[in-house]
């Protein structure tokens, strides 16, 4: 189990910086695929130890619902219009759960906090992806356009790249306020409020509208968690009104916005004003003619799906011209880093367009129940880790609200080891942390 571990750590460290090649006539990320390919070969050693772990996970509502999407991903391949891509991807996304799902509920059980480790090996190369980033951005200026390409080609797009970094700061913040010696080394303790104050930077200069809000509202639902866990009708109070307050505000921001002023300049103001710019902004019409589009896709197909994958390749008979804007695509592209002919702009509309209804509510109770499970971990024994598994998990499904990451082996490796690191806590009698709050 060790060299799997060490593995492990290789791959982690290795997923900032992979790159798919295309030169074998079809898509592969390397090094990352060929490592978890390893790793799986590993894990076939060990079937005793899976024999165990499925006996005992088989009937947990996350690993069902987790099971049920590979289910209905395998069955979406023979309706769709290009079977052979849609497998491809199937493929990939079973390899990756896998890898990043059971192969960690295995790790996960024999060395307790390994996931710890795998965090740091990720970051460890993340941040001079971030510095390089930075210093291409000081070239021109920390114009906002330029973010979108700064981390290219490692990481397509800013919104990417933002959601990875609003992933990490829960943990590295953890590893900063908590009081126990042994969560990393001690040089990885000492370095943790570098890390968050860099990370935060980070997630700042990537101008990622959707990264910036979905942190902010993740933070706040899990602060208000957090202070009043032991008063559950005061937390139902507190989250009641916050969320009214948040959607005050956000009406009221809708009503500011719909100008043509607030989409003119590229200023820290207007990007955040054309976030609520739902008339103007070209980014968010776009989205409303790419959601329309699923839907349509969905009212045709609601059963069977186009096939995993698909979406990219179909939407574009469903556009309708008043909706059509200047960055629309009307039929697919040569350019990778452009995405075949775009996405839906949302894993939810993605499931529901390519895998059916069925899909759809699995991934809902893959979402629902990786949150509810750390939750409920952390009411009954009081381990701090599993609210900040809920503040990470919790800025991914509400980013994946108005972006694609499913396919995204870059957030989605750290979204899967979480449901494993959970669904682990369940299997294992170990612990994974001392019982031990903040």
């Amino acid at each position: 189990m060790i060299f799997i571990q060490w593995l492990y750590l290789a791959l982690f460290f290795c997923i900032p910086f992979s790159v798919e090649n295309l030169s074998l006539g079809f898509g592969i990320n390397l090094p990352t695929e060929p490592i978890e390919m390893t790793i799986v070969v590993c894990l076939m050693f060990y079937w005793q130890q899976w024999f165990v772990m499925l006996k005992s996970i088989y009937k947990n509502p996350l690993f069902v619902s987790i099971a049920a999407l590979s289910f209905f991903s395998w069955l979406s391949c023979i309706n769709s219009q290009m079977p052979i891509v849609s497998i491809k991807y199937t493929i990939i996304e079973t390899l990756h759960l896998v890898v990043f799902v059971l192969g960690i509920v295995l790790v996960q059980n024999e060395t307790p906090k390994f996931f710890f480790k795998c965090i740091f090996a990720y970051t460890l190369s993340f941040v001079p992806l971030l510095l390089h980033a930075w210093c291409l951005q000081a070239q021109y200026d920390f114009v906002i356009d330029f973010s979108a390409a700064a981390m290219r080609p490692f990481y397509k797009d800013h919104p990417l790249y933002g959601a990875a970094i609003a992933f990490l700061i829960p943990f590295w913040g953890y590893f900063f306020l908590s009081q126990k010696k042994n969560v990393l080394p001690m040089l990885a303790k000492k370095v943790a409020p570098f890390v968050v104050l860099f990370l935060i930077i980070g997630l700042f200069l990537s101008f990622s509208r959707a990264a910036w809000f979905t942190f902010v509202l993740a933070f706040f639902f899990s602060a208000v968690f957090y202070c009043f866990r032991n008063k559950t009708n005061t937390l139902i109070l507190v989250l009641v009104i916050f969320t009214a307050g948040v959607t005050v505000v956000v009406v009221g921001m809708f009503k500011i916005a719909q100008t043509t002023e607030a989409v003119k300049s590229t200023s820290l103001k207007n990007q955040i004003l054309s976030t609520f710019n739902w008339t103007y902004d070209v980014a968010n019409v776009e989205r409303l003619n790419r959601y329309k589009c699923a839907l349509q896709m969905f009212l045709e197909k609601p059963f069977t799906g186009f096939g995993n994958n698909m979406y990219k390749f179909s939407y574009f008979k469903y556009q309708k011209k008043e909706d059509l804007t200047r960055i629309s695509l009307t039929h697919t592209v040569a350019f990778e880093r452009l995405g075949t002919g775009g996405n839906s702009h949302s894993d939810y509309l993605a499931t529901l367009t390519e895998l059916g209804i069925g899909g759809f509510l699995a991934w809902c109770g893959v979402v629902f129940f990786a949150l509810w499970f750390s939750v409920r971990k952390f009411l009954l024994e009081r381990q701090a880790i599993f609210v900040v598994i809920f503040f990470a998990l919790l800025t991914y499904v509400l980013h994946v609200g108005v972006n694609n990451f499913m396919h995204e082996e870059k957030i989605s490796s750290l979204f899967w080891m979480c449901c494993g690191v959970i669904l682990a806590a369940s299997f294992s009698s170990k612990e994974i942390e001392p019982v031990h709050v903040l």
